[in-house]
C-alpha cells in the first residue's frame, strides 16, 4: 500500500510539474523538491500510520480514502486558484464539490477493493481535468492546440510510465529535468 501511495503521489506531482513547465511557470529546484516532499508528507506518511492501525474496516477505509484524496485535492486546488480568486463564492462551492467527489471516490475504492490510491493514470487525469477546467472557466475556451496537445501527451506519458514501478524514478527525473 505504501508503494501505491508513493506512485500516486509521484503521478500527481509530475503532472503538476509538467503543467508548470508547459505553461512557463518558473520553478526552482528547491520548489520542485519542496513540492514532492510536501505531497509525500501529505499522501504517504499517513499511510504508514493508518495502514497498521487496528481500526474497524469502514473507519480504516475512510482514513485511507481521505489520505489518498489529499495530494490530488491540494494540486487541483493550486491549479484552480485563478478561478477561485475571480469569484470566491463559486470557487468555494466548486472546491467543496471537488474535495467531496475526490474523497468519496477514494473512500469507496478503499472500502470496496482495499485500494484507496488511484493508479497513476487516474491521478494524472485528475490534474488534467483541473487544468482543463481552469482554461474553460477562465477563458471560456481550451488553450491552443500547440499548448494543449503536448500537455495532454505529457499527462498520458506520466500516467502510463508510472504504472510500471521500475519506471517511477525515471518519471521523476525526466519531469524534473524537462
Amino acid at each position: 500500500m505504501k508503494q501505491s501511495a508513493f506512485v500516486a503521489v509521484v503521478a500527481v506531482w509530475a503532472s503538476e510539474l509538467a503543467l508548470a513547465r508547459v505553461t512557463g511557470e518558473p520553478q526552482s529546484p528547491l520548489d520542485i523538491g519542496e513540492s514532492l516532499a510536501g505531497l509525500c508528507l501529505l499522501g504517504v506518511a499517513p499511510v504508514v500510520l493508518f495502514a497498521r492501525w487496528p481500526t474497524p474496516g469502514w473507519l480504516r477505509s475512510v482514513l485511507l480514502g481521505l489520505t489518498a484524496a489529499a495530494p490530488m485535492a491540494l494540486v487541483a486546488f493550486g491549479i484552480l486558484v485563478p478561478v477561485i480568486l475571480r469569484n470566491v463564492v463559486i470557487g468555494a462551492i466548486g472546491l467543496a464539490a471537488l474535495l467531496g467527489v475526490l474523497c468519496a471516490w477514494r473512500i469507496a475504492a478503499a472500502h470496496r477493493r482495499n485500494a484507496p490510491f488511484p493508479g497513476p493514470l487516474a491521478a494524472a487525469a485528475v490534474v488534467a481535468a483541473a487544468s482543463l477546467a481552469v482554461w474553460l472557466i477562465k477563458d471560456a475556451a481550451l488553450p491552443p492546440l500547440p499548448l494543449l496537445a503536448p500537455l495532454l501527451a505529457l499527462y498520458a506519458a506520466i500516467g502510463l510510465a508510472a504504472r510500471r514501478t521500475a519506471l517511477v524514478p525515471v518519471v521523476m527525473v525526466a519531469v524534473a529535468l524537462f
